[in-house]
């Protein structure tokens, strides 16, 4: 399983951000992709597999939980919901991937920003939502106890 967030760069140095969690457990799994409309990242461009890799993002057409399991990479808009829908929006290749959507029943524990949207989570309770749905408890385990000690 390979993380890559693509961050908008005010959450860069956001002190209440989450992504640095995700970073810091994941390691070398885990790339922090700076997002820039006018300068692409060429992996995420035109280097993975589209099917072998998943947008987590709302989207009208969203592959299934089933079908996320054979999954490796996974691409998250690590931001505010205006962020990342300004990052989906504005970026034409991001359209090329498959999206996963959580279930809106899945309601976030975050509470250091007022989320805009009663369903969003934010970066970090995504990645556990995944790793739970992928059986990858190790990380699971170190993100949980992570965001437990952030959150507080």
């Amino acid at each position: 399983m390979f993380i890559y967030l693509l961050t908008h760069k005010r959450e860069l140095n956001k002190k209440t951000g989450t992504g640095p969690i995700v970073k810091e457990v994941f390691k070398e799994l885990c790339r922090v992709i700076p997002w820039s409309r006018v300068e692409p990242d060429i992996e995420l461009e035109k280097g993975l597999d589209p099917s072998n890799t998943v947008l987590v993002f709302p989207g009208e057409e969203s592959i299934t939980t089933t079908e996320l399991k054979s999954i490796e990479n996974f691409i998250i808009l690590d931001g505010t919901w205006q962020e990342a829908k300004k990052i989906y929006n504005r970026t034409p290749y991001l359209k090329r991937y498959n999206s996963y959507s959580f279930p809106n029943s899945i309601k976030s524990n975050y509470i250091l920003r007022r989320n805009q949207k009663s369903f969003g989570l934010c970066t970090v309770e995504s990645v556990i939502e995944l790793c739970e749905i992928k059986n990858e408890n190790f990380y699971k385990e170190k993100l949980v106890l992570a965001f437990k000690t952030f959150n507080n």
